[in-house]
């Protein structure tokens, strides 16, 4: 289901412009919506009760705290199955899509990933339903920019929900740390060439995207941030150890750019790695128990 929440995000980003909100609201009964009635998309959040979505005869259970997203021009329903039964929900469309393949793909995602969410913080995510509802509601003043926001916003949360569901089970089996340290110590047997996310994900058998928010909250840090910072590190060494030439400790340590090593350099260092060098010989010289 990632790839549906990735496609969903892209085109929120490229359709921008076109994207219509028509409706934000609560609801309390059940419905069936008949296919090739309407054409958009609605986001279903069950405040309370549960019940089944059925989507072109097939069912798809819910209970409180699930998101849904369903195409409406496919036949939709939902059946209570326990009373009282509180939705809060987003319908928006697309209108005069610039690409019509990747609403052609979207769509088929929905038929072939889309399945009821649990959301791990609802009440984060009710709170911007609720936001989204009483812009539409007032519709103040660039009231529609406003509920893009927050669709994007909502959007964004649900993926990151669906990186952590997916990921759940293996970051139970396998201590967070303990993933972080061992990639930790690849990027220092590695720093000098070309490390990818989609690398690190396979080496530790999570989604890119979830990797980049579980280590930073290990380290504190970004990957790219520890990577510059290795780099840096062991450039510092070779400036002040080696005859090496600036270029050539660049490219040693990972740059494929001289330039722009030195304003990565002088953007942790403040100084120049030429005058970094420079500096040490002078106090060398002042002080010949330095060597």
């Amino acid at each position: 289901m990632m790839k549906f929440y990735e496609k969903l995000m892209s085109i929120l980003d490229e359709e921008w412009e076109n994207i219509k909100i028509m409706f934000a609201e609560p609801w309390e009964i059940s419905w069936e919506v008949a296919a090739d009635i309407r054409d958009d998309y609605e986001i279903y959040f069950l405040e309370k009760g549960k019940g089944r979505f059925v989507i072109n005869e097939t069912e798809y259970p819910v209970a409180k705290g699930d998101v849904m997203f369903i195409h409406t021009k496919s036949a939709n329903s939902f059946v209570a199955d326990e009373v009282p039964v509180r939705f809060v929900f987003v319908t928006f469309k697309i209108d005069r899509p610039k690409s019509s393949d990747n609403i052609a793909e979207l769509n088929r995602l929905i038929e072939s990933e889309n399945y009821p969410l649990r959301i791990n913080d609802p009440q984060t995510l009710q709170e911007v339903f609720y936001k989204i509802q009483k812009e539409f509601c007032l519709k103040s003043p660039g009231y529609m920019f406003k509920i893009k926001l927050l669709l994007g916003e909502m959007v964004s949360a649900l993926s990151e929900q669906q990186l952590q569901h997916e990921n759940r089970s293996f970051i139970s089996n396998k201590n967070a740390h303990e993933i972080i340290n061992y990639l930790i110590i690849y990027i220092q047997n590695n720093y000098s060439r070309s490390i990818t996310l989609e690398e690190l994900g396979t080496l530790a058998n999570l989604h890119p995207r979830y990797l980049c928010t579980l280590f930073r909250q290990v380290c504190g840090k970004t990957i790219s941030e520890l990577i510059r910072e290795i780099r840096i590190e062991k450039a510092k060494r070779l400036l002040l150890y080696t005859s090496l030439s600036v270029t050539e400790i660049a490219m040693e340590v990972g740059f494929a750019d001289c330039q722009y090593f030195s304003r990565v350099f002088r953007r942790s260092e403040n100084i120049s790695p030429r005058a970094y060098r420079k500096s040490f010989v002078v106090k060398s010289e002042y002080n010949p128990h330095i060597s």
